[in-house]
């Protein structure tokens, strides 16, 4: 399966953000988008999810148009992961993880035993059973974030969007996310397209990279490829270092680290010529 922007344009109102994107996400990849603040990513990610109309252009869901489609038969492909945010009632986590299964039940419909099991599968593979029966809003930023995965995929997706999974989360349950969603992609075939601030996770997890510049262009491309020195500095005007660590096992692992001595003497020198 796979999720198209065909020359899409998208915006808000009268307002163009993004000009003709093209891109294809399929199933089995991991894709990583990547750019600094207000250049689109959020535009676009809400484009290709339909909470935005694209201004021209389609977005196609194995070949069908998106636009003619429910939001109930989109959801039964397409999942989306939001950011972190708290509901306003004390849900447990089997009641936050069963809201996904709304896409396969009727309107006036309630969760049946199938719908609990799926719930309870999901959690298991997640390796969070545990939460089961907490409290939602009582648990810890990275069991949260768990918890969320665990409602889109009861869904039974073949697509994974998730917007800054790792966003306010501490470094050991960035990795634990990341991890995740690598697992998924191996073991279940899921395409996940996420967005993130640290080039570092497209090393880690992603096999392509789609990179946003502060003039709007749209770089596409394997992580490798996309991921360089050159890029960083064109997308967030800083100097940066692409460079390798090597594992225990030996395994080459790229990494992203910024040259703070470069920013801060080019931000001295454009004050001056101020």
């Amino acid at each position: 399966m796979n999720l198209v922007a065909e020359h899409v344009n998208c915006g808000y109102e009268s307002t163009v953000i993004l000009e003709d994107v093209n891109l294809a996400f399929t199933t089995g990849e991991v894709a990583c988008i990547l750019g600094p603040n207000g250049v689109g990513k959020t535009t676009m990610f809400k484009t290709l999810l339909g909470f935005l109309q694209p201004k021209s252009g389609k977005v196609l869901l194995d070949g069908q148009d998106c636009a003619h489609m429910s939001r109930r038969e989109f959801a039964k492909h397409v999942a989306y992961v939001p950011q972190l945010h708290e509901p306003p009632f004390p849900y447990s986590v089997l009641d936050v993880v069963l809201a996904g299964r709304a896409a396969h039940l009727g309107i006036f419909a309630t969760p049946a035993k199938e719908d609990y099991d799926k719930a309870d599968e999901v959690l298991e593979e997640l390796q969070v059973g545990f939460l089961r029966d907490r409290i939602f809003t009582e648990c810890s930023g990275g069991e949260q974030q768990m918890a969320l995965v665990a409602r889109a995929l009861v869904q039974d997706p073949q697509i994974l969007v998730m917007d800054e999974p790792t966003a306010s989360l501490d470094f050991g349950n960035q990795v634990r996310v990341l991890s995740c969603v690598q697992r998924l992609a191996m073991t279940r075939g899921l395409g996940v397209i996420m967005t993130t601030h640290n080039p570092d996770h497209a090393f880690l997890c992603c096999q392509r990279a789609v990179l946003i510049t502060r003039d709007r262009k749209i770089l596409d491309g394997h992580v490798d490829s996309i991921v360089t020195e050159n890029n960083m500095r064109q997308a967030y005007g800083i100097e940066v270092k692409v460079t390798e660590a090597i594992s225990d096992e030996g395994e080459r692992i790229k990494t992203c680290v910024p040259i703070l001595s470069s920013t801060v003497e080019a931000r001295v020198s454009e004050t001056r010529r101020r």
